[in-house]
């Protein structure tokens, strides 16, 4: 989506782009004999909206491998403990549309703002040299740094076809533990700036495709920014 997003704007060399609205760890576990086989041995269908239970979690994956992949909220203890399963087969790495759009942008030789509502040592020391707002300024991620922020991550059971193991699609599940996203948090030091054209020409963002119906006033609040006759261009994909 970020890179689609990318591709379809003309951007002007040295224009001023804010992307947002998240930034978060992407982890991702290949399926193969020993995951399949963890999620046969016990799964029943999810009951809530938001995952609680390793066993619903299985019966997502072994549904995925027949009909294709989705996207799934998941509980912080449901996380946790999948995580302690299968943290030796992880792959870790930044993630998040904001930070895809930001990056894109970057290697094109552009600095763009990008949007932390979360700020822990770990993803801000990760990123690139984007630019940040921090206490009404632009800064590095490294310098605008919350110790106490938890780091949010979307887990991805990545699979292909395969006859041998039984696998009819190509695909991934995944698997989120993400309160930003579900209960939309905003990264407000960011919002003042992008959503002015004195500092930003474009704002791209993508926002609400893991926003739960309880939180969708939280909608309200980007809407009146981009009511503001003082806002730049700016390019969404909703939901």
């Amino acid at each position: 989506m970020a890179q689609q997003a990318l591709d379809e704007l003309p951007i002007p060399i040295g224009a001023r782009v804010a992307t947002g609205l998240y930034v978060n760890w992407d982890s991702t576990v290949k399926v193969d004999e020993e995951v399949l086989a963890w999620a046969k041995t016990s799964n029943h269908p999810p009951e809530t909206t938001t995952l609680k239970e390793e066993s619903e979690a299985a019966y997502l994956l072994l549904e995925a491998i027949k009909k294709g992949g989705g996207e799934h909220l998941i509980s912080e203890g449901l996380y946790r403990r999948l995580r302690e399963l299968f943290s030796w087969r992880t792959e870790r790495r930044l993630g998040g549309n904001g930070f895809h759009m930001g990056k894109a942008l970057f290697e094109l030789g552009l600095r763009p703002l990008v949007s932390y509502p979360c700020r822990p040592p770990t993803i801000m020391y990760s990123s690139p040299t984007f630019k940040v707002a921090h206490e009404g300024r632009f800064r590095v991620p490294s310098e605008a740094v919350r110790p106490g922020d938890p780091e949010y991550d979307h887990l991805s059971f990545e699979f292909a076809a395969s006859h041998r193991l039984g696998i009819e699609e190509t695909g991934r599940l995944i698997l989120s533990w993400d309160r930003m996203s579900s209960e939309g948090w905003f990264d407000k030091e960011f919002l003042e700036f992008a959503f002015k054209s004195a500092h930003t020409d474009l704002l791209v963002f993508a926002y609400a495709h893991l926003l739960l119906p309880t939180y969708k006033e939280r909608t309200d609040y980007l809407a009146d920014g981009l009511e503001d006759h003082r806002r730049p261009k700016v390019h969404l994909e909703f939901g």
